[in-house]
């Protein structure tokens, strides 16, 4: 009791906040954001990962998040320009669609459950345990209705626990060798056959503490039956992996750490992984996120150290699939994640977030050059989700270091330089680190 006391008190928060996970009316170090449609409406569900990063709270959450029902008068229309950005701190954010969850939680990967009623999630947390936590979801049909997000399996006990039923990367710590195991893992990705692939950010030793014998893995499981056996950890060498692709028979990793910023790990034969010589045409340092484009001719990657925008011109019909340097572009500093927005018609737009300077860059593929660029997002942009709107997208993007969620609206994806903050979700997280009368409270960029 006394170390709960003392954390709370470095933390400036009470014993009731540390026994519970963070509040419902504003979001917490956000670090995975997903957008689900909704029939019948034009504004969708957001569900959100709310990390907390500090552990001012037990645990963290995630929210589903009905954009239909937000107060202060709700998003602007899609096309609106009067009076932006608008500042939306009523999130409306009720007790049954929160789901307790562990901290540093990761990005969410998402499976469409057959028959089309419903979504699985995934969702890997670098906190005690490694812990994979799998979600379920309803598919929202009617504004107003019930979102019916749940645990699974159902916990014995509270159901809205889902640390009850999460799965341990790191349930052979204690074990002679401490293998295998995926410490910090920090990404899910789920390929179209229902096949869960997970990155961890920090190699296993063995034994477990020795600071020897160092190894990595990719973890594959069904996302029908989600269960974790020691089969399921694929080796991929001395160094982690940050980042997944599923292309075909091959799972390509983006590495950090020293581990080459692209790897490919075959899936139909165990123990086979080729590095893609990356490094053979450019001085880079680590791989972050990686796409596919939608014609399947370009991968986009992420790379740092120096922090660029790379485009990888791919053949499929070479194994393990081959990848050539076709352009590098320097990009604001830290770059994090990408999101692939289709163009009927036209090669992709790809956004790009930057978290060191809080920027998003469009990358127009037929024009192979950066087209656009916001950067007032607010604090920490980490993740994003968009929203299709006729010829146009509208994009939500968590910010991790100030808590809110910005939304931007493009009008025509022909025309990026025309993006637009519209709107911000929740309060600054700042209000609940410093109190309600605290400058950092204050509407604003």
């Amino acid at each position: 009791m006394l170390v709960v006391w003392g954390i709370c008190w470095a933390l400036g928060c009470t014993l009731e906040e540390f026994n519970n996970m963070p509040p419902l009316d504003a979001f917490y170090f956000p670090s995975s954001v997903a957008y689900i449609e909704r029939e019948g409406g034009e504004e969708g569900i957001l569900l959100i990962a709310n990390a907390n990063f500090d552990k001012r709270y037990k645990h963290g959450s995630v929210v589903a998040v009905d954009l239909s029902a937000l107060g202060e008068g709700g998003l602007p229309a899609f096309g609106e320009t009067e009076g932006l950005p608008k500042h939306i701190r009523e999130l409306n954010i009720r007790p049954e669609d929160a789901l307790r969850v562990s901290s540093f939680s990761g990005r969410l990967g998402f499976y469409p459950l057959p028959g089309g009623e419903g979504l699985r999630f995934f969702l890997p947390s670098r906190s005690e345990g490694a812990l994979l936590h799998v979600i379920d979801m309803d598919m929202p049909h009617e504004v107003g209705g019930a979102l019916n997000l749940r645990c699974f399996p159902k916990p014995r006990k509270e159901e809205s626990d889902c640390t009850q039923t999460a799965l341990s990367l790191t349930a052979n710590e204690k074990t002679k060798t401490g293998l295998p195991r995926a410490p910090s893992p920090g990404f899910a990705v789920v390929s179209p056959d229902g096949e869960v692939w997970l990155t961890h950010m920090d190699a296993a030793d063995s034994p477990t503490g020795s600071t020897a014998n160092h190894v990595s893995y990719a973890v594959r499981l069904s996302a029908m039956e989600p269960q974790l056996t020691n089969d399921a950890f694929m080796p991929i060498g001395t160094y982690p992996s940050d980042t997944a692709l599923v292309l075909g028979d091959w799972i390509l990793l983006t590495g950090r750490g020293g581990a080459p910023v692209l790897r490919m790990l075959s899936t139909t034969e165990r123990g086979r992984i080729e590095d893609a010589n990356i490094e053979s045409s450019l001085r880079v340092s680590e791989g972050r996120d990686l796409v596919l484009s939608s014609d399947r001719r370009e991968i986009f990657l992420l790379g740092r150290y120096p922090d660029l925008f790379l485009v990888l011109r791919l053949n499929e019909t070479t194994s393990p699939p081959s990848v050539q340097v076709a352009r590098e572009i320097p990009l604001p500093e830290g770059p994090m994640a990408l999101h692939i927005l289709k163009r009927e018609g036209q090669g992709d737009l790809v956004a790009i977030l930057s978290s060191g300077s809080s920027a998003l860059s469009f990358y127009d593929q037929d024009a192979g050059i950066l087209t656009g660029q916001l950067t007032v997002l607010g604090q920490g942009p980490f993740s994003m989700a968009s929203s299709k709107r006729g010829g146009g997208a509208r994009l939500f993007i968590g910010n991790f270091s100030d808590g809110r969620i910005a939304v931007v609206d493009m009008m025509d994806l022909k025309r990026p330089q025309d993006a637009r903050l519209v709107a911000f979700l929740g309060k600054s997280q700042e209000c609940l680190i410093q109190g309600d009368d605290s400058a950092k409270c204050e509407e604003g960029p």
